[in-house]
């Protein structure tokens, strides 16, 4: 009996008797056949109660009714199993897996080409865009079929470090921030208004993972921030903590002039809280040093000095009847070096009050003066009352001890002398028996 050529369906012919016979095998053909959708096509053992109309693709390794049917379609039909051989590009829809499966002429594999030029999903795919997708919604879940990872991953490859691999996020197509490997191998977070002009809002650096906001990546600080302002804020308590990972290293606020340390606060090679600056960011001074164990505050740049006079031998002459510099030649300590030995003057550093203390013994040959007075002068003004001591000599016919204390409000390079003034006779200032100090106190 003459079949067609593709499916091999019974041909009427002219006089045929029982002609419904071929008919009804063709539309049993067809029902098999057409719009193919199998159950499986890895069950290798045939359903026990299978529903009449179903349909398998029969794996390799099948036993039972279907051993020696590998590739054939299994139909049961009528009660029976009936095998169809496919030809090369049948298509079937596999139920179980819910994918597309294509006979390459040995072999069912997948309908969908390995390879595609273009790929559009609910939209029309461009030379540009080889793939695109208009949707609301897009998932990429994890293969949770064995031998599925779990893992899921998305891998953004481009050719060279000076090209981008990233993500672009538009409004109306117009460009409003940017994601990934930009123009270099840092990953980079950049914003725009308008597509056009572009601000660095995060980096995070390849080498090192240190983090900069609004800046480009530095290898040498974990954590790099650029701009006018920060705002630090909780509705609750808000702390920082420094941390330092020994006694002799450093936890410390840098304040830099152009990148060059002009300040430094914190913990600074020891426990004491110190504050410490610098003209040049290499020569520091420490200003002000909080103790650690009492809160004891010092000022170890606080102008101090001591002073004496000692000219091994002569004591110091002073004329009758006018002020004199008593010649402290000699210092014990002499913090900033403020005090001039060879002017026997101490210098003003800084602006600021300054408290002074001075001592001298006098002695005089035979005619005692009058009157012997002893005062701080300031650049060589005469000593004031409330800054002067004095004494009669006629109470201590040979020797005489003047003290005297003095607090000064001065000015930065203002000179402050201890100054003697004999009346009426001349005499001699002790050698050794002497002392001249001052420190400012605020």
């Amino acid at each position: 009996m003459p079949q067609t050529t593709n499916l091999g369906l019974s041909i009427v012919e002219a006089a045929q008797s029982q002609k419904h016979v071929p008919v009804n095998e063709s539309l049993d053909i067809l029902d098999a056949i057409v719009q193919l959708g199998v159950v499986s096509a890895a069950v290798t053992a045939p359903p026990a109660s299978p529903t009449d109309g179903q349909r398998w693709i029969v794996p390799s390794g099948a036993t039972g009714d279907w051993s020696g049917q590998a590739g054939n379609i299994a139909a049961f039909q009528n009660g029976a199993w009936v095998f169809y051989m496919p030809k090369q590009g049948w298509t079937a829809f596999n139920n179980a897996t819910s994918t597309l499966l294509r006979f390459d002429g040995s072999e069912w594999v997948s309908a969908l080409p390995s390879t595609l030029a273009l790929l559009g999903v609910n939209t029309t795919a461009d030379a540009t865009n080889k793939m695109a997708v208009k949707s609301d919604a897009v998932l990429f879940s994890h293969d949770d079929v064995t031998p599925g990872t779990g893992d899921v991953r998305v891998t953004l490859n481009k050719s060279a470090a000076a090209k981008d691999a990233g993500f672009t996020f538009q409004d109306g197509f117009s460009t409003r921030a940017l994601f990934g490997l930009l123009g270099d191998d840092d990953i980079s977070i950049k914003v725009s208004p308008d597509g056009l002009t572009f601000h660095q809002a995060l980096t995070v650096d390849k080498d090192t993972g240190n983090i900069a906001i609004g800046a480009g990546s530095d290898a040498n600080n974990k954590l790099l921030v650029s701009g006018e302002n920060m705002l630090f804020t909780n509705n609750g308590d808000l702390r920082f903590v420094f941390n330092k990972g020994a006694t002799s290293n450093d936890a410390a606020l840098t304040f830099q002039s152009n990148f060059s340390a002009r300040a430094l606060i914190g913990l600074l090679g020891d426990d004491n809280f110190t504050f410490k600056v610098s003209p040049d960011s290499s020569n520091f001074h420490s200003a002000m040093v909080i103790n650690k164990d009492n809160g004891q505050v010092s000022f170890p740049q606080g102008s101090k000095f001591s002073a004496y006079m000692f000219w091994n031998g002569p004591d110091q002459y002073i004329g009758a009847d006018g002020w004199t510099k008593v010649g402290f030649n000699n210092t014990r300590h002499n913090d900033q070096s403020a005090y001039d030995g060879a002017d026997y003057a101490f210098v003003a550093p800084a602006d600021g009050y300054y408290l002074f203390g001075a001592k001298a013994r006098f002695r005089s040959d035979t005619t005692d003066p009058t009157r012997i007075q002893m005062g701080l002068s300031v650049n060589f003004g005469v000593p004031t009352l409330d800054n002067m001591a004095d004494v009669n000599p006629a109470l201590a016919p040979s020797q005489t001890v003047l003290q005297l204390t003095g607090l000064l409000k001065l000015n930065t390079g203002d000179k402050v002398y201890v100054l003697t003034h004999f009346t009426g006779q001349d005499g001699y200032i002790l050698d050794n028996e002497n002392y001249f100090w001052g420190c400012r106190i605020a």
